[in-house]
């Protein structure tokens, strides 16, 4: 909450007002968008119509299901990873369940950064 509060000062809403850009990046950004035929959330206008375009178009809901069966799954293992090893083996304790659990993301990191290199 306090970075969504904070980036409504810092987010600027079209190139003029970006305070990091110089002039001519200024300049290159607005013709982009022109070129685009966009010009910004200025020229427009809240439409409480397109609002509720959005909570009824069924591409939003086929998208939230989607999203929540696969982080579902994802979060199910990553959350309940130590209590099946705890379970796998009685002697081992909270604590030891929870430093086993580390290893497969560990090694999906290294993984990660030697197929990505």
């Amino acid at each position: 909450m306090v970075i969504g509060i904070f980036s409504f000062w810092v987010i600027v809403d079209f190139p003029s007002d970006a305070k990091f850009l110089t002039p001519e990046e200024r300049e290159l950004v607005r013709c982009r968008l022109e070129a685009d035929g966009q010009h910004g959330a200025r020229a427009e206008a809240f439409k409480w119509s397109e609002f509720r375009a959005s909570f009824t178009d069924w591409k939003t809901y086929t998208g939230m299901i989607m999203y929540m069966g696969v982080d579902g799954a994802l979060y199910a293992f990553s959350l309940f990873l130590p209590t099946i090893i705890k379970n796998m083996n009685k002697n081992y304790s909270a604590t030891a369940s929870q430093l086993l659990s580390v290893a497969p993301y560990a090694l999906a990191c290294f993984l990660v950064e030697a197929v990505l290199m």
